[in-house]
């Protein structure tokens, strides 16, 4: 069948059941509706059901992407009705290199979120300009309504916050919805190890710490189109003063039940340990707005209480550090102290950070807590920064607990081969019976 034939009769399928107004998705999985291969012409033009795409690079790399290099273009065209959506899925979240979030758009309305970005607007074609990077897709949708139909009225449906934090064990009240549509509103949660919600009335029960979207949904009908909406719930674990071992903070979702004592902020800050939203750690930094900022802030775990078993428990966290501190053994120091004594640093180590880069890789860490057993502790991550420098620390995967007896985070001084400590990290004067660390090895005595 020609293009031609196929179109007119496409067209005339619309006009038998285009009054009702419906809206006509087409979708180009990357997979399947090929742009050329990897050797091909830029500008590569795909046609599918009325909708013709002119995509950059055509399809590259992995032979699974749609791709647009910088200050390249993809043209989304309609020859049977005006444009209303466009939605991208990308490879990359839309801040990231390759997500949505690197695409300009003319006219109409774009915003992205995570891996999609969303176009909408009513027009004959779209074209959108790779603004930095590149954008990698691996879909494409394109909604349009045929020409001779009325658009149907919007569902309107909006809930009344889009990002909000429960506590387990705690009341939770949901976001108001509110719809302009008469269909019934279908309640749907994204993970039900997070929570769950009751489909037709929208109310939540928390579940488990964790990040969920709820979303609601109502179908198209006489007089609305179909609708959707969402919110994004993040349930955290609620904050304990006095915990037990084993004890685990990943520093995902937050600060958990670490706290802040800010003992020093200069002038100009406002705080220095931070909760890294998008990556997902905790990080501390006194450089603000291309200036070193003296501080001495402390990141501090609630008392956890350690068992009287004999048996080999070690605190572990992965740090990355970067190359801006003075000295980063002074700056960013890990201290242990126990109920009704004085903070007692550790020795610890740090990762390496390669030559020509500003940031190391993230490192475990471990320290043993032998000598603590039955006893009640807090750990501190001590920063401390200077108007001459102020590096940037971050940590994340906390764990206290037995486990293995790796003592990698304990070091001898690297001036004095035969200084000796013990596995708490403490200098020695003399070997002692058990573990001793002489030189960064281990040696027994019995």
């Amino acid at each position: 069948m020609n293009k031609t034939l196929r179109y007119s009769l496409l067209s005339m399928l619309m006009l038998i059941c285009g009054m009702a107004g419906a809206q006509v998705t087409v979708t180009f999985d990357a997979t399947t509706d090929k742009a050329g291969t990897a050797e091909a012409a830029k500008n590569v033009k795909m046609e599918k059901d009325g909708i013709s795409i002119t995509v950059g690079e055509g399809i590259l790399g992995n032979g699974k992407e749609y791709r647009c290099y910088k200050s390249q273009t993809m043209t989304v065209e309609s020859a049977l009705g005006n444009i209303m959506r466009i939605e991208v899925t990308c490879t990359a979240n839309g801040t990231a290199k390759y997500g949505p979030g690197c695409f300009t758009v003319n006219g109409g309305s774009y915003s992205y979120s995570d891996k999609i970005g969303t176009w909408t607007g009513d027009a004959a074609s779209v074209v959108f300009t790779a603004s930095s990077n590149q954008v990698r897709m691996t879909k494409i949708e394109v909604t349009y309504l045929p020409s001779g139909t009325v658009a149907k009225k919007n569902a309107g449906l909006k809930f009344s916050e889009t990002n909000v934090t429960a506590v387990l064990g705690e009341a939770f009240t949901a976001p108001t919805l509110t719809k302009e549509t008469t269909a019934d509103v279908v309640y749907s949660s994204g993970d039900a190890n997070v929570a769950t919600v009751d489909a037709q009335t929208g109310v939540v029960s928390l579940v488990g710490a964790g990040v969920v979207v709820i979303e609601a949904k109502t179908a198209e009908n006489d007089e609305f189109a179909a609708g959707t909406a969402s919110y994004e719930l993040k349930v955290l674990e609620p904050v304990k003063t006095e915990v037990n071992e084993p004890y685990t903070e990943s520093f995902e979702l937050g600060i958990g039940s670490f706290t802040l004592d800010n003992v020093s902020l200069g002038e100009g800050l406002s705080y220095v340990w931070k909760h890294d939203d998008k990556f997902k750690y905790m990080k501390a930094s006194a450089y603000v707005s291309g200036k070193n900022i003296a501080s001495e802030s402390w990141l501090v775990s609630p008392w956890i209480v350690l068992s009287s078993a004999e048996v080999v428990r070690t605190l572990s966290f992965d740090q990355c550090v970067s190359k801006y501190f003075a000295d980063v053994t002074n700056e960013a120091t890990l201290w242990i102290k126990e109920d009704g004594g004085d903070w007692k640093q550790f020795v610890i180590t740090y990762p390496e950070i390669p030559e020509g880069k500003s940031f190391s890789e993230f490192e475990k860490q471990s320290v043993s807590l032998a000598g603590y057993e039955g006893k009640k502790i807090k750990v501190g991550f001590k920063y401390v920064s200077s108007d001459k420098a102020a590096g940037t620390w971050e940590i994340k995967n906390f764990s206290v607990g037995s486990g293995s007896s790796d003592v990698s985070g304990i070091t001898a001084d690297k001036a004095a081969d035969k200084t000796i400590y013990n596995l708490a990290g403490q200098r020695l004067e003399k070997l002692q019976k058990g573990i001793n660390i002489v030189g960064g090895k281990k040696i027994i005595v019995k």
